[in-house]
């Protein structure tokens, strides 16, 4: 473990997956759920581990096109490759998940892939597609990138730890390059894994690239911007404010969605002195997603259309309420997101607490939990219908490793269910 994080403090480069001991996990950064098709005129907003489709040719009234997307995982974040309609979907312990638009009102999931650090499955948090290259950022297993040119058999092709531990929100900016917020701030080539400058004082969770500077937020830090046309990506200037859960720039304009506080608009044209010219208070804001005169704005389960032609002045012009009150309609019961936890690497005979506590409901409550164990040597299971059952690790005398899998299905107020699986390896107990 010592070695592990001098490794992590080393930034670690890394292109070839082996055995190792995992990293620590890390808490990850506010989630992105907002993707459009503009072609189409589509918008695909998070329900937490759902996706919805809706219509919005008609900024007055949004409607719901589809709501059967169901992922594995918690969305943390979204992708849609307009040209190949594809959506993108980085589901956290559900792994990465690419779904065919072609037909908006009937999606269909072309691929499930989970991504390793060393071995070990690691979150899904954070993804940007060019081409036919994806790049993922998995918080404590670091930005990997990935071969999507067969979407139903993505390849990973390696990863690089350079921006430091946790990685968090992956952006390809309009200059091409790749920049990866985390305790540094990081650019990378293009298509590969080549690091193409950084600045390790600059710690964010979100990041937007554009017109030669990037934008950088942490959820209790200003928003910074930094000069992208030196290679140590230096500051300009700061905006003192916090809580902001997501960032868009467009122009001369930052869109903040400035949680409780709503969207505020920035007008960033002298980057060393940006000044709010506008802001949006009806509701809070989690996403902000911008194209013409419109802000597309989640907050919770809440979609709403804002007219921003006038950044000094926006104005709502229409709401969906993913609950089902809103003007444009709603969805029927969300099924319950089942989280069984992080895998663990536990000593031979250890005492094993599984963690299914993340697991919600955003429409309702969990009704029961249910755990199964899917492979591996058979385990005396206790509180298998509990949120957090045990059991004693097998005896494992040597080498190879032994792995057992758990499954948690989770049973909501109406009936609905969803299903998470877990990996506990069992290592030999090491003589001191």
């Amino acid at each position: 473990m010592k070695l592990l994080r001098r490794l992590v403090l080393l930034s670690l480069f890394v292109f070839v997956v082996g055995g190792a001991t995992p990293a620590l996990a890390v808490a990850t950064g506010p989630a992105h759920g907002i993707a459009l098709d503009e072609g189409r005129h589509l918008a695909f907003m998070t329900v937490e581990g759902a996706v919805t489709t809706l219509d919005v040719s008609n900024p007055a009234s949004p409607t719901l096109v589809d709501d059967s997307i169901q992922t594995q995982g918690v969305i943390q974040d979204l992708y849609y490759d307009d040209a190949r309609q594809r959506l993108y979907v980085a589901a956290d312990e559900g792994d990465l998940e690419i779904w065919d638009i072609q037909n908006p009102s009937s999606p269909q999931r072309l691929s499930v892939t989970p991504l390793y650090y060393f071995g070990y499955e690691v979150p899904v948090v954070s993804v940007e597609v060019t081409g036919d290259l994806a790049y993922v950022s998995t918080s404590w297993g670091y930005l990997h990138l990935v071969d999507v040119s067969d979407p139903a058999n993505p390849v990973d092709l390696g990863f690089n730890g350079q921006g430091g531990n946790p990685s968090r929100e992956v952006h390809i900016g309009d200059d091409g390059y790749v920049y990866l917020a985390g305790p540094q701030t990081v650019r990378y080539v293009n298509g590969s894994l080549s690091l193409a400058g950084s600045n390790i004082y600059a710690g964010s969770y979100e990041i937007f690239a554009a017109d030669g500077y990037a934008y950088i937020t942490a959820p209790t830090g200003p928003v910074e911007i930094l000069d992208t046309t030196r290679s140590g990506l230096p500051f300009v200037s700061s905006y003192y404010t916090n809580n902001v859960k997501d960032i868009f720039v467009a122009g001369d304009y930052a869109y903040l969605a400035n949680g409780s506080s709503g969207l505020r608009i920035l007008d960033v044209a002298d980057k060393a002195n940006p000044v709010e010219v506008g802001f949006d208070d009806s509701a809070g804001a989690v996403d902000v997603t911008v194209s013409g005169d419109y802000a597309y704005v989640r907050s919770g389960l809440t979609f709403r259309v804002v007219d921003v032609s006038t950044p000094s002045n926006p104005v709502v012009t229409g709401t969906l309420d993913a609950s089902g009150s809103g003007s444009g309609g709603g969805v029927g019961n969300i099924a319950p997101t089942a989280n069984a936890g992080l895998a663990q690497a536990v000593t031979s005979r250890a005492s094993v607490t599984l963690d299914g506590s993340g697991s919600y409901d955003v429409d309702g409550t969990i009704a029961g939990y249910a755990w199964t164990q899917v492979s591996g040597p058979t385990v005396n299971l206790q509180g298998a219908n509990t949120a957090q059952p045990h059991f004693r690790a097998p005896k494992v005398r040597s080498y190879p490793a032994v792995a057992l899998t758990f499954q948690l299905t989770v049973t909501d107020d109406e009936g609905a269910t969803g299903s998470s699986e877990v990996t506990v390896t069992v290592l030999p107990r090491t003589n001191r």
